[in-house]
């Protein structure tokens, strides 16, 4: 894809993410105009509003713990770097439901868990390979009120959730509604993940091989390659991102170099990047004493 069109196409869904009722945006060059289409919204009704209302403020209350959970599920991901797989993925989607379902937060007598309720719980319970027993299955039939099933995946419903909170609310401690959060977080990690997985790459092959020759195009390169993209240091081009600093450069340059047994490191890497002076952003790396930022990240991505 030509870079403008590329760079175009980036700022768009840019900006249609920070505007979430976008449903479309056309550019018309013959009119010299950009058409953006919204999506009608439908007001929301008091009930509905109130329990949104209810959910934001839990998840206000525990934006520490949110944070950090983010945090831990980078660890987690870069502890299986170039190995992550969507199976393993799905495995944490089931770990996590486990731990709401032996949270306080699902009150198995709360009133309204009809035997119909109950017995597609425990059909859905054993394709999760979960022991269905009967405070279990209460829990999960609670939890399917407030999370709904879409192809596969598990969506919460925070209106429904925050009216339920409004209804125990006596009975919930801060821990127990901090574990649904702390469930609801980890699925939108797992998903976003699961779906940058998935991504169509927008770049064809041709293009990349004429971007990469000789040792540098190597099986052994383009494993570390493939992990400095995962990590965002280089793009689809395996050219530096913007937020790659030069003495990351430089440290990204050493350690192929190291690795590859390349006699030429400075230069090999300046040409490909078209940037300069890496040798002087060694000396000063040594001169300060300090290490780039990131650069555990980069002795992880070069690890054998």
């Amino acid at each position: 894809m030509d870079d403008v069109l590329k760079s175009l196409l980036e700022q768009a869904q840019e900006y249609a993410s920070q505007n979430p009722d976008i449903s479309q945006i056309l550019l018309d060059i013959e009119r010299n105009r950009v058409v953006v289409s919204r999506k009608e919204v439908t007001p929301l009704d008091d009930e509905t509003a109130s329990g949104i209302k209810v959910y934001q403020f839990m998840e206000g209350i525990v934006q520490d713990a949110i944070s950090q959970w983010e945090k831990d599920f980078e660890v987690w991901k870069f502890k299986h770097l170039d190995d992550v797989t969507e199976e393993e993925l799905q495995e944490r989607v089931v770990k996590e439901l486990k731990l709401l379902l032996k949270s306080d937060f699902l009150q198995e007598n709360y009133i309204g868990l009809t035997s119909s309720k109950r017995k597609k719980a425990s059909q859905e319970l054993i394709s999760l390979e979960i022991e269905p027993d009967d405070s279990i299955v209460n829990r999960y039939a609670l939890m399917r009120d407030m999370v709904k099933l879409e192809q596969g995946r598990f969506v919460v419903k925070k209106a429904t959730t925050g009216r339920y909170v409004q209804q125990v609310k006596d009975s919930l401690s801060y821990n127990s509604k901090k574990a649904f959060i702390r469930f609801a977080t980890m699925l939108k990690l797992i998903y976003a993940e699961l779906d940058a997985m998935n991504l169509p790459d927008i770049e064809d092959d041709e293009e990349q091989v004429t971007h990469l020759t000789g040792v540098l195009a190597s099986n052994q390169a383009m494993k570390y390659w493939k992990r400095l993209r995962q990590q965002k240091f280089v793009d689809n081009h395996y050219r530096l991102q913007d937020s790659t600093t030069r003495q990351q450069a430089m440290y990204i340059a050493e350690s192929f170099a190291e690795k590859l047994e390349l006699k030429t490191k400075w230069k090999t890497f300046e040409d490909f990047w078209g940037i300069n002076n890496l040798a002087q952003e060694k000396n000063k790396s040594i001169e300060l004493g300090k290490l780039p930022t990131r650069s555990n990240v980069i002795d992880k991505v070069f690890e054998d």
